[in-house]
């Protein structure tokens, strides 16, 4: 893509005009007609043989607990589930802003640190249920 060449009226625009370039660096279509671009172009991020946009996974991270929480509320999704634990525990995953939320999964969290990877789908809200056992925590969720 390059900038439409000889725009004097919008020079001084914040909103740049764009059009398609050939191999050369050359505007191709006119000034008061340049080419669409249309999805049928490639664009950044995608992987043109597979026909998909490829995602950058950006995640945030809840505050660390040992206790029931409420990570967020509404649409959410509960990317990973990590974990420093010195006696087994029972964490249960669920939808909704209480402990009464829909039950998603139930983890039984072994001793030692690790991370279970989820990537559960929550509608109502993230609610993270301590049941039992000795065990801090923190999620990557968005």
């Amino acid at each position: 893509m390059g900038q439409m060449p000889g725009n004097t009226e919008f020079d001084n625009s914040p909103i740049q005009r764009f059009a398609k370039v050939d191999s050369t660096g050359a505007a191709v279509g006119t000034t008061a007609n340049p080419d669409k671009v249309s999805m049928s172009d490639g664009i950044a991020g995608e992987d043109m043989s597979a026909d998909v946009l490829k995602v950058e996974n950006r995640f945030r991270y809840g505050v660390e607990s040992s206790a029931d929480v409420l990570v967020q509320t509404g649409l959410t999704f509960l990317h990973r589930f990590i974990y420093s634990c010195t006696g087994a525990a029972v964490v249960i995953i669920r939808d909704g802003t209480t402990s009464a939320g829909t039950i998603v999964k139930t983890l039984d969290i072994p001793v030692g640190v690790g991370s279970l990877e989820l990537n559960l789908e929550l509608s109502a809200g993230l609610f993270i249920d301590y049941v039992s056992g000795t065990l801090t925590f923190n999620e990557a969720y968005r």
